[in-house]
């Protein structure tokens, strides 16, 4: 078939030899294979039934190529016409309806079952947490926090709880309060201790802020814990480190040319104590 290859290639490319058209038509003689062969060529190559000329052949060698090609034509249409007609199928194929197409797993059965299952397993949990939130109460305690807006770090800032049952309006005596100082992500830098409600339902919480915690916007929070529930109750203040400086001098009027002393007095304005450790900058300024 390698021979019936090269040789149809250069027929259908109109560069075959006179010799060659001989030993091409050898090969087709008697040979239906090699003849289906070269009719296969010629349909790849689009060679149609119409157009085929049989450039050299002689015309018993021609008529068996359009026949051929005829058949493989006629046998195609048909087949996609009346495939009853095709004798490879079979009548109970041909009278068999066609399958209904085969859903993929989105939006098929198995799809829908699984969507069915999450769905109720998502409405029991919902129902389920539904039904638990329903059944608790909160309790009537309440809580009020009293004090500055404003605290400075190392002084001592007074605050003042006041626990009450939000029912009765009645004072709750014996509830654990805490009060605790939250940075802008919500961490702990500073607890108070642990300080009880007296009969008035009042606790007083002395707010010893650390020294070293920088100026800023902070939260504080404050926790009761009683037999009438609890309460909590979240403030915004503020850490702000105030100073009030007194500068005097050896003597008002000065020469040019003699050194001026002076002396500086920082104090806290929460207390009034002397402050240490601060960096201080005087600076002298001329009459403009």
């Amino acid at each position: 078939m390698k021979r019936v290859l090269e040789l149809t290639l250069k027929y259908i490319d109109d560069t075959i030899a006179e010799e060659e058209i001989a030993e091409l038509e050898t090969l087709l003689d008697g040979d239906e294979e090699a003849v289906r062969y070269h009719v296969s060529l010629l349909e790849q190559e689009g060679v149609l039934l119409g157009a085929h000329t049989g450039r050299g052949l002689t015309e018993p060698t021609l008529a068996k190529i359009r026949a051929a090609l005829h058949d493989r034509v006629e046998d195609g249409v048909m087949k996609k016409i009346h495939p009853a007609k095709d004798p490879s199928v079979s009548d109970e194929t041909v009278n068999a309806r066609p399958a209904e197409p085969v859903p993929g797993w989105l939006g098929g059965p198995r799809f829908w079952r699984v969507f069915g299952s999450v769905a109720a397993l998502l409405v029991l949990i919902v129902g389920l947490y539904t039904a638990h939130m329903a059944t608790r109460t909160a309790g009537p305690a309440e809580a009020v926090l009293y004090g500055q807006e404003t605290m400075t770090p190392g002084v001592a800032n007074a605050y003042r709880a006041y626990v009450r049952n939000g029912e009765t309006d009645e004072p709750i005596a014996g509830a654990e309060v805490t009060l605790t100082l939250l940075n802008t992500d919500r961490e702990s830098v500073w607890e108070s201790a642990e300080v009880v409600s007296d009969a008035r339902g009042i606790a007083n919480i002395d707010a010893e802020i650390p020294e070293i915690l920088p100026d800023g916007r902070y939260l504080l929070k404050l926790e009761v814990d009683s037999d009438d529930g609890e309460a909590r109750v979240l403030r915004p203040v503020t850490l702000e480190r105030a100073f009030r400086v007194l500068v005097t001098t050896d003597k008002p009027l000065y020469q040019p040319g003699q050194p001026i002393r002076m002396r500086a007095l920082a104090l806290s304005t929460a207390n009034l104590r002397p402050v240490a450790g601060s960096d201080l900058l005087l600076e002298v300024f001329d009459g403009k």
